[in-house]
């Protein structure tokens, strides 16, 4: 299993870092770690918040989880 820039992994230097796990494709698909980084960063979105839009919008159930560190 190899993690994907933008989908499975993103950091943004002092800013945030997120990681996540699951079905790959949905991941890729919806570029799901650098979507996360960028509702934070222009919509002013808290890294809570922006985790959970991502989780109940973006990804069908039970798809995997996401770690996040801002």
């Amino acid at each position: 299993d190899t993690c994907i820039i933008g989908a499975g992994t993103y950091a943004l230097n002092g800013f945030a870092a997120v990681s996540c796990t699951g079905v790959g494709e949905q991941f890729i698909r919806h570029s799901v770690a650098r979507t996360i980084v960028a509702m934070m960063q222009y919509g002013a979105l808290s890294l809570e918040k922006a985790m959970e839009r991502v989780v109940e919008e973006l990804l069908p159930p039970y798809m995997g989880g996401i770690i996040g560190v801002n």
